[in-house]
Protein backbone atom coordinates (compact mmCIF):
# COMPACT_ATOMS: atom_id res chain seq x y z
CA UNK A 1 0.00 0.00 0.00
CA UNK A 2 0.85 3.42 -0.70
CA UNK A 3 0.61 7.28 -0.47
CA UNK A 4 1.02 9.55 -3.65
CA UNK A 5 3.43 12.46 -2.57
CA UNK A 6 2.01 15.91 -3.10
CA UNK A 7 4.74 16.55 -5.66
CA UNK A 8 5.00 17.96 -8.89
CA UNK A 9 3.81 14.91 -11.48
CA UNK A 10 6.88 12.91 -13.59
CA UNK A 11 5.16 11.48 -16.38
CA UNK A 12 6.22 9.49 -19.15
CA UNK A 13 5.56 10.81 -22.43
CA UNK A 14 5.97 10.08 -25.79
CA UNK A 15 4.44 11.82 -29.05
CA UNK A 16 4.72 8.62 -31.34
CA UNK A 17 1.53 7.52 -33.03
CA UNK A 18 -0.46 4.69 -31.43
CA UNK A 19 1.31 1.46 -31.96
CA UNK A 20 4.13 2.54 -33.61
CA UNK A 21 7.29 1.48 -31.77
CA UNK A 22 10.82 2.40 -31.61
CA UNK A 23 13.45 -0.15 -32.87
CA UNK A 24 11.76 -1.42 -36.66
CA UNK A 25 13.10 0.50 -38.93
CA UNK A 26 13.34 0.90 -42.90
CA UNK A 27 11.01 -1.15 -45.38
CA UNK A 28 9.39 -2.76 -41.95
CA UNK A 29 7.62 -0.17 -40.76
CA UNK A 30 6.35 0.81 -43.39
CA UNK A 31 5.30 -2.74 -43.77
CA UNK A 32 4.13 -2.60 -40.62
CA UNK A 33 1.93 1.12 -41.45
CA UNK A 34 0.36 -0.74 -44.49
CA UNK A 35 -0.95 -4.11 -42.53
CA UNK A 36 -2.65 -2.02 -39.99
CA UNK A 37 -4.22 0.63 -42.18
CA UNK A 38 -5.63 -2.61 -43.82
CA UNK A 39 -5.83 -4.56 -40.62
CA UNK A 40 -8.51 -1.01 -39.91
CA UNK A 41 -9.77 -1.16 -42.76
CA UNK A 42 -11.28 -5.00 -41.98
CA UNK A 43 -12.39 -3.54 -38.47
CA UNK A 44 -14.39 -1.21 -39.94
CA UNK A 45 -15.97 -4.07 -42.06
CA UNK A 46 -16.34 -6.33 -39.67
CA UNK A 47 -18.02 -4.17 -36.75
CA UNK A 48 -15.48 -5.58 -34.09
CA UNK A 49 -13.05 -4.48 -31.89
CA UNK A 50 -9.99 -6.47 -31.90
CA UNK A 51 -7.59 -4.58 -29.87
CA UNK A 52 -9.62 -6.09 -26.73
CA UNK A 53 -12.41 -9.05 -27.75
CA UNK A 54 -11.46 -12.44 -26.67
CA UNK A 55 -13.69 -14.97 -29.39
CA UNK A 56 -13.70 -18.47 -29.52
CA UNK A 57 -10.87 -18.82 -27.31
CA UNK A 58 -8.07 -16.86 -29.08
CA UNK A 59 -6.57 -14.13 -28.93
CA UNK A 60 -6.59 -11.05 -30.91
CA UNK A 61 -3.94 -9.03 -30.40
CA UNK A 62 -2.78 -5.13 -30.68
CA UNK A 63 0.68 -3.34 -30.65
CA UNK A 64 -0.26 -0.61 -28.42
CA UNK A 65 0.97 -0.46 -25.32
CA UNK A 66 -1.65 1.51 -23.25
CA UNK A 67 -3.82 3.35 -26.00
CA UNK A 68 -3.80 6.81 -23.67
CA UNK A 69 -3.38 9.32 -25.71
CA UNK A 70 -4.71 13.06 -25.10
CA UNK A 71 -3.72 16.14 -26.87
CA UNK A 72 -1.41 14.28 -28.70
CA UNK A 73 1.09 13.34 -25.59
CA UNK A 74 0.71 9.56 -24.84
CA UNK A 75 0.77 9.23 -21.38
CA UNK A 76 2.46 5.69 -19.01
CA UNK A 77 2.55 6.30 -15.58
CA UNK A 78 1.84 9.30 -13.57
CA UNK A 79 1.96 10.66 -10.02
CA UNK A 80 -0.48 13.01 -8.83
CA UNK A 81 -1.27 16.03 -6.26
CA UNK A 82 -4.14 15.27 -4.45
CA UNK A 83 -7.43 13.50 -4.97
CA UNK A 84 -11.07 15.71 -4.96
CA UNK A 85 -14.03 12.98 -4.01
CA UNK A 86 -17.54 13.96 -2.37
CA UNK A 87 -16.05 17.76 -1.78
CA UNK A 88 -12.76 17.14 0.10
CA UNK A 89 -9.92 16.67 -0.87
CA UNK A 90 -7.70 13.50 0.08
CA UNK A 91 -4.03 13.57 -0.08
CA UNK A 92 -4.14 10.07 1.43
CA UNK A 93 -4.98 7.39 -2.25
CA UNK A 94 -3.40 4.64 -3.00
CA UNK A 95 -3.78 1.65 -5.68
CA UNK A 96 -4.87 -1.31 -4.31
CA UNK A 97 -5.15 -3.93 -6.98
CA UNK A 98 -6.74 -2.09 -9.60
CA UNK A 99 -8.51 -0.04 -7.41
CA UNK A 100 -8.13 3.91 -6.74
CA UNK A 101 -8.94 3.75 -2.66
CA UNK A 102 -9.02 6.68 -0.38
CA UNK A 103 -8.89 7.28 3.14
CA UNK A 104 -9.34 9.55 5.98
CA UNK A 105 -9.29 9.59 9.90
CA UNK A 106 -12.71 10.27 11.66
CA UNK A 107 -12.56 10.29 15.61
CA UNK A 108 -9.48 7.82 15.53
CA UNK A 109 -10.50 5.38 13.12
CA UNK A 110 -9.28 4.89 9.63
CA UNK A 111 -12.39 4.97 6.99
CA UNK A 112 -11.44 3.49 3.20
CA UNK A 113 -13.67 4.36 0.06
CA UNK A 114 -13.06 2.78 -3.70
CA UNK A 115 -14.32 0.99 -6.49
CA UNK A 116 -17.55 2.03 -7.71
CA UNK A 117 -17.70 4.69 -4.51
CA UNK A 118 -15.39 6.90 -5.73
CA UNK A 119 -17.46 7.32 -9.81
CA UNK A 120 -16.74 11.68 -9.61
CA UNK A 121 -13.42 11.69 -8.56
CA UNK A 122 -11.37 14.24 -9.71
CA UNK A 123 -7.53 13.74 -9.63
CA UNK A 124 -5.00 16.95 -9.62
CA UNK A 125 -2.33 16.68 -12.06
CA UNK A 126 0.79 18.58 -11.99
CA UNK A 127 2.57 17.44 -15.36
CA UNK A 128 5.89 18.65 -17.09
CA UNK A 129 4.90 18.42 -21.00
CA UNK A 130 6.70 18.33 -24.23
CA UNK A 131 4.75 18.93 -27.65
CA UNK A 132 5.02 17.96 -31.09
CA UNK A 133 7.89 20.50 -31.84
CA UNK A 134 9.94 19.69 -28.91
CA UNK A 135 8.83 22.55 -26.57
CA UNK A 136 8.77 21.74 -23.15
CA UNK A 137 6.35 23.34 -20.43
CA UNK A 138 4.33 22.54 -16.95
CA UNK A 139 0.43 22.26 -17.57
CA UNK A 140 -2.08 21.62 -14.58
CA UNK A 141 -4.87 18.92 -15.63
CA UNK A 142 -7.79 17.30 -13.97
CA UNK A 143 -8.70 13.77 -14.79
CA UNK A 144 -12.21 12.68 -13.85
CA UNK A 145 -13.58 9.16 -13.09
CA UNK A 146 -16.94 9.87 -14.91
CA UNK A 147 -17.77 5.63 -14.28
CA UNK A 148 -16.65 2.81 -12.49
CA UNK A 149 -17.08 -0.90 -12.99
CA UNK A 150 -16.06 -4.16 -12.48
CA UNK A 151 -14.94 -6.51 -14.92
CA UNK A 152 -17.59 -9.64 -16.28
CA UNK A 153 -15.06 -12.10 -15.12
CA UNK A 154 -12.64 -11.01 -13.19
CA UNK A 155 -14.50 -9.40 -10.03
CA UNK A 156 -10.78 -7.62 -8.74
CA UNK A 157 -10.35 -5.73 -12.56
CA UNK A 158 -11.73 -2.38 -12.19
CA UNK A 159 -12.71 -0.27 -15.04
CA UNK A 160 -12.63 3.28 -14.82
CA UNK A 161 -13.84 5.87 -17.75
CA UNK A 162 -11.82 8.67 -17.39
CA UNK A 163 -12.34 12.23 -18.91
CA UNK A 164 -9.26 14.94 -18.65
CA UNK A 165 -9.68 18.60 -19.04
CA UNK A 166 -6.80 21.09 -18.51
CA UNK A 167 -7.53 23.02 -14.69
CA UNK A 168 -9.62 25.83 -15.75
CA UNK A 169 -11.26 24.57 -18.95
CA UNK A 170 -14.82 23.37 -18.88
CA UNK A 171 -13.62 21.32 -22.03
CA UNK A 172 -13.60 17.50 -21.15
CA UNK A 173 -12.39 15.41 -23.59
CA UNK A 174 -11.91 11.19 -22.90
CA UNK A 175 -8.72 10.29 -21.68
CA UNK A 176 -8.13 7.08 -23.23
CA UNK A 177 -8.42 6.92 -27.44
CA UNK A 178 -12.00 6.05 -28.79
CA UNK A 179 -13.33 6.62 -25.19
CA UNK A 180 -12.08 3.52 -24.06
CA UNK A 181 -12.33 2.57 -20.38
CA UNK A 182 -8.69 2.48 -18.56
CA UNK A 183 -7.55 -0.68 -15.85
CA UNK A 184 -5.16 1.46 -12.94
CA UNK A 185 -1.84 -0.37 -12.28
CA UNK A 186 1.00 0.12 -10.15
CA UNK A 187 4.46 0.82 -11.45
CA UNK A 188 5.03 2.04 -15.21
CA UNK A 189 6.04 0.84 -18.27
CA UNK A 190 9.08 2.05 -21.21
CA UNK A 191 7.63 2.01 -24.27
CA UNK A 192 10.62 1.76 -26.46
CA UNK A 193 11.89 -1.39 -23.82
CA UNK A 194 8.95 -2.50 -22.66
CA UNK A 195 10.39 -3.42 -19.56
CA UNK A 196 8.50 -2.69 -16.42
CA UNK A 197 9.46 -0.40 -14.28
CA UNK A 198 8.72 -0.95 -10.66
CA UNK A 199 8.15 1.97 -8.83
CA UNK A 200 5.12 1.77 -6.33
CA UNK A 201 4.54 5.69 -6.46
CA UNK A 202 3.80 5.91 -9.74
CA UNK A 203 0.37 4.75 -11.58
CA UNK A 204 -0.73 3.84 -14.74
CA UNK A 205 -3.77 4.33 -16.43
CA UNK A 206 -4.28 0.67 -18.68
CA UNK A 207 -6.50 1.76 -21.43
CA UNK A 208 -8.10 -1.15 -22.67
CA UNK A 209 -6.75 -0.95 -26.26
CA UNK A 210 -3.16 -1.32 -25.06
CA UNK A 211 -1.48 -4.65 -24.26
CA UNK A 212 -1.17 -3.79 -20.57
CA UNK A 213 -4.88 -4.08 -20.29
CA UNK A 214 -5.18 -6.81 -22.34
CA UNK A 215 -3.15 -9.38 -20.60
CA UNK A 216 -4.91 -8.39 -17.49
CA UNK A 217 -7.90 -8.86 -18.88
CA UNK A 218 -6.83 -12.14 -20.06
CA UNK A 219 -6.53 -13.41 -16.23
CA UNK A 220 -2.76 -12.19 -15.65
CA UNK A 221 -3.42 -9.23 -13.35
CA UNK A 222 0.28 -8.09 -12.32
CA UNK A 223 -1.48 -7.53 -8.55
CA UNK A 224 -2.81 -10.90 -8.25
CA UNK A 225 -1.39 -14.23 -6.99
CA UNK A 226 -2.15 -17.71 -8.47
CA UNK A 227 -1.22 -21.55 -8.01
CA UNK A 228 2.04 -23.35 -9.67
CA UNK A 229 2.47 -26.92 -8.83
CA UNK A 230 5.58 -28.85 -9.33
CA UNK A 231 5.05 -32.29 -11.22
CA UNK A 232 5.13 -35.17 -8.15
CA UNK A 233 7.14 -38.23 -8.40
CA UNK A 234 5.36 -41.31 -8.70
CA UNK A 235 3.16 -42.19 -5.29
CA UNK A 236 4.09 -38.53 -4.19
CA UNK A 237 2.29 -35.66 -3.99
CA UNK A 238 2.66 -32.13 -6.25
CA UNK A 239 3.66 -29.35 -4.63
CA UNK A 240 2.07 -26.35 -4.66
CA UNK A 241 2.84 -22.53 -4.16
CA UNK A 242 1.06 -19.11 -4.70
CA UNK A 243 2.88 -17.12 -6.52
CA UNK A 244 2.47 -13.14 -7.86
CA UNK A 245 1.34 -12.74 -11.30
CA UNK A 246 3.68 -9.83 -11.71
CA UNK A 247 5.75 -11.53 -14.05
CA UNK A 248 3.15 -13.79 -15.69
CA UNK A 249 2.00 -10.34 -16.64
CA UNK A 250 4.68 -8.78 -17.72
CA UNK A 251 5.57 -11.89 -20.02
CA UNK A 252 2.40 -11.97 -21.80
CA UNK A 253 3.24 -8.11 -22.90
CA UNK A 254 6.11 -9.62 -24.87
CA UNK A 255 4.16 -12.30 -26.24
CA UNK A 256 1.32 -9.98 -27.73
CA UNK A 257 3.06 -7.67 -28.84
CA UNK A 258 5.52 -10.46 -30.10
CA UNK A 259 8.83 -9.01 -28.70
CA UNK A 260 11.06 -12.22 -29.52
CA UNK A 261 14.16 -10.21 -27.99
CA UNK A 262 13.06 -8.29 -25.34
CA UNK A 263 14.17 -5.34 -26.36
CA UNK A 264 10.53 -3.59 -27.47
CA UNK A 265 10.43 -4.39 -31.14
CA UNK A 266 7.08 -5.89 -31.83
CA UNK A 267 7.20 -8.17 -34.51
CA UNK A 268 3.22 -8.69 -35.07
CA UNK A 269 0.60 -6.69 -36.87
CA UNK A 270 -2.76 -5.55 -35.20
CA UNK A 271 -5.63 -8.24 -35.62
CA UNK A 272 -3.33 -11.49 -35.67
CA UNK A 273 -4.30 -14.70 -33.51
CA UNK A 274 -2.80 -16.17 -31.25
CA UNK A 275 -3.84 -19.24 -29.25
CA UNK A 276 -2.27 -19.05 -26.06
CA UNK A 277 -1.79 -21.03 -22.44
CA UNK A 278 0.21 -21.51 -19.24
CA UNK A 279 1.36 -24.13 -16.63
CA UNK A 280 -0.81 -22.62 -13.73
CA UNK A 281 -3.04 -24.87 -11.48
CA UNK A 282 -5.36 -24.58 -12.39
CA UNK A 283 -5.02 -22.87 -15.84
CA UNK A 284 -5.98 -19.07 -16.73
CA UNK A 285 -5.16 -20.08 -20.64
CA UNK A 286 -5.63 -23.50 -22.06
CA UNK A 287 -4.17 -24.02 -25.46
CA UNK A 288 -7.35 -24.70 -27.49
CA UNK A 289 -6.08 -25.71 -31.24
CA UNK A 290 -3.93 -27.93 -32.85
CA UNK A 291 -1.50 -24.77 -34.12
CA UNK A 292 2.25 -24.69 -34.42
CA UNK A 293 4.38 -23.77 -31.13
CA UNK A 294 5.54 -19.93 -31.64
CA UNK A 295 7.52 -19.64 -28.42
CA UNK A 296 7.45 -19.71 -24.73
CA UNK A 297 7.46 -16.64 -22.90
CA UNK A 298 9.67 -15.27 -19.69
CA UNK A 299 9.14 -11.16 -18.35
CA UNK A 300 12.24 -10.32 -20.64
CA UNK A 301 11.36 -11.59 -24.11
CA UNK A 302 11.12 -15.60 -25.38
CA UNK A 303 13.03 -17.97 -23.29
CA UNK A 304 12.77 -20.02 -27.32
CA UNK A 305 11.35 -19.55 -30.48
CA UNK A 306 9.84 -22.32 -32.83
CA UNK A 307 9.09 -20.46 -35.55
CA UNK A 308 7.17 -16.89 -35.78
CA UNK A 309 3.68 -15.97 -36.66
CA UNK A 310 3.97 -12.97 -39.58
CA UNK A 311 5.14 -16.04 -41.72
CA UNK A 312 5.10 -13.96 -44.22
CA UNK A 313 7.64 -11.87 -43.25
CA UNK A 314 9.76 -14.99 -42.47
CA UNK A 315 9.47 -15.69 -46.38
CA UNK A 316 10.54 -12.39 -47.55
CA UNK A 317 13.65 -13.02 -44.91
CA UNK A 318 12.73 -10.68 -41.83
CA UNK A 319 13.32 -12.38 -38.94
CA UNK A 320 14.54 -11.31 -35.51
CA UNK A 321 17.97 -12.07 -34.65
CA UNK A 322 18.19 -11.81 -30.68
CA UNK A 323 21.48 -11.07 -28.52
CA UNK A 324 22.59 -13.57 -26.05
CA UNK A 325 20.37 -16.31 -24.91
CA UNK A 326 16.98 -15.03 -25.93
CA UNK A 327 14.42 -16.35 -28.60
CA UNK A 328 16.70 -19.49 -28.96
CA UNK A 329 16.51 -22.94 -30.48
CA UNK A 330 15.50 -26.10 -27.93
CA UNK A 331 14.03 -29.27 -28.06
CA UNK A 332 10.13 -29.60 -27.23
CA UNK A 333 10.30 -25.35 -27.29
CA UNK A 334 6.66 -25.29 -26.51
CA UNK A 335 6.71 -27.24 -22.84
CA UNK A 336 6.83 -25.98 -20.09
CA UNK A 337 7.80 -27.96 -17.70
CA UNK A 338 10.71 -27.42 -14.82
CA UNK A 339 9.82 -23.82 -14.92
CA UNK A 340 11.16 -23.14 -18.30
CA UNK A 341 8.87 -19.83 -19.00
CA UNK A 342 5.94 -18.63 -17.86
CA UNK A 343 3.43 -18.60 -20.73
CA UNK A 344 3.37 -20.09 -24.38
CA UNK A 345 1.47 -19.28 -27.59
CA UNK A 346 0.81 -20.50 -30.86
CA UNK A 347 -0.07 -19.09 -34.26
CA UNK A 348 -2.05 -19.82 -37.14
CA UNK A 349 -0.75 -21.57 -40.19
CA UNK A 350 -0.95 -19.83 -43.95
CA UNK A 351 -3.12 -22.86 -44.65
CA UNK A 352 -5.99 -22.35 -42.48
Amino acid sequence: MMNFKAVVVSLVLTVAGGGCYQGIEGDLIDEITEMREQQANALKWNGLRWNHLKWNGLKWNGLKWNGLKWNGLKWNGLKWNGLRWNGLKWNTSEVDGSQVVVKRKVSGKWQSFGGEELIGMEIDITADVTDEQGNASTAEFIIRADDIYTDSIYDDIFYYQLSISRKGSDLWEPLCEDGDAAIPMRNYWDETTGDRIDDKDFVTFACTSGVLAHCAQWGYRPWAEAEQCDEGKKGKKKKCRDISLADHHQACTRMARADYCGDGVAWTVAGTPIDIYDALDPQLEASETDWPVEAVWKPNGAYCLNDIRQQGWKAEGKYPKCKGSKAKVVANCGTLKDDRALVASKFEPLNQ
